[in-house]
């Protein structure tokens, strides 16, 4: 199942490239179709599937929610909501997982339909990088992310309003989300792209190496450390192993986050790509790159903040093929993403918290 999936994901990144926007629409629909059959159909296939089960099992319904009833149930209060209301309605558990696949995923191909020129190929490539991660495993950074994406949209169309409540909507669902509101500051800053490219290299380089946890947590007064939220970071660095883990520039997602991010600002200048809309998504990308940088002593941490970065950049590197005019710029921009498509993808299978397919249609049925 899982090979299947590869490979039609692989067919619709090359076709998509030179599709009309009508069959761009057509191909989007199916896409998100198959992947929501596949990620929403699964059972006991990912390693915190019966921990979502388990969560749906004790969050009471809407009749009797309240802040004490689940006080001691796993997850944010946005999510436990919504899970209390999905329960209230009588939804099985196994219909509550697909419900959480629905809106992830068809969301997020609403986000890059509305922003960019080939949605097929940046979702498809979405899909191969993270969706093993994100929609099998980590769903409830998997739901928050997509509305800390709608609310990027909204920000970059002026609508400050409506962006923020996405935003705050995102930090509901995973309070980790919360330090995306940097994204709101990325019209003062002055420094160009290039300059903040290897701001973000240099500071890289610098905190991965320094033990950074000691240097930036250590400061953190013990009132600040006892919030939920400040026990909820210092959940991600404060065991031996979490601790000492930083990022190496070796590492795979250390090689994809600032390789692809340079090929961009590389085809921007040679482009002379001024578009409106792909110059603020390109300064939010490079702001948070600089910002997250200095998460880099903690390989979880800095993993999730630059999910962000990389999503922008699926949606950067359609902004480049599109302008490209010579065959032989869009064969190097699709032979590295597709290599880098297929690790990605194969490396996720690989993880010890990917399991073999199996679907809940055969229990139902």
């Amino acid at each position: 199942m899982y090979s299947l999936y590869l490979t039609s994901l692989l067919v619709t990144f090359f076709s998509s490239v030179t599709l009309n926007r009508s069959f761009q629409f057509l191909l989007l629909i199916l896409v998100t179709l198959v992947s929501i059959s596949f990620f929403g159909l699964r059972w006991h296939s990912g390693a915190d599937y019966a921990g979502y089960l388990m969560i749906y099992e004790y969050i009471p319904t809407l009749s009797s929610f309240s802040l004490s009833a689940v006080k001691d149930i796993h997850g944010e209060l946005g999510f436990l909501f919504f899970s209390s209301f999905v329960k209230s309605l009588g939804t099985a558990d196994y219909f509550y997982m697909f419900i959480l696949s629905v809106i992830s995923i068809s969301l997020k191909s609403h986000f890059f339909f509305k922003e960019s020129p080939l949605p097929v190929l940046s979702f498809s490539i979405y899909l191969l990088f993270l969706g093993m991660t994100f929609e099998f495993v980590q769903i409830r950074y998997a739901l928050s992310i997509t509305f800390i994406m709608l609310s990027i949209s909204s920000l970059v169309k002026g609508d400050r309003y409506k962006s923020f409540l996405l935003f705050c909507l995102g930090v509901a669902f995973h309070y980790f989300s919360v330090i995306f509101v940097v994204m709101y500051f990325y019209r003062r800053i002055k420094v160009s792209l290039v300059a903040l490219y290897f701001m973000s290299l240099f500071t890289f380089l610098v905190i991965s190496n320094l033990g950074g946890a000691l240097f930036l947590f250590d400061l953190i007064p013990s009132f600040v450390s006892e919030t939920i939220l400040g026990r909820r970071v210092m959940g991600y660095i404060d065991t031996d192993e979490h601790y000492s883990q930083s990022v190496a520039m070796t590492s795979f997602l250390f090689l994809r986050v600032f390789l692809f991010a340079g090929i961009i600002l590389f085809f921007h200048k040679r482009f002379n790509l001024e578009n409106d809309k792909f110059h603020d998504f390109f300064r939010i990308c490079m702001l948070f790159l600089f910002i997250f940088s200095f998460l880099s002593f903690n390989s979880i941490m800095f993993s999730r903040a630059v999910a962000l970065v990389e999503i922008l950049n699926f949606l950067l590197i359609a902004f480049c093929i599109e302008k490209s005019k010579k065959v032989i710029d869009r064969f190097l921009i699709l032979s590295v993403f597709f290599v880098f498509s297929c690790l990605s993808f194969l490396k996720a299978l690989d993880s010890e918290n990917i399991y073999s397919y199996q679907t809940w249609l055969s229990i139902v049925f």
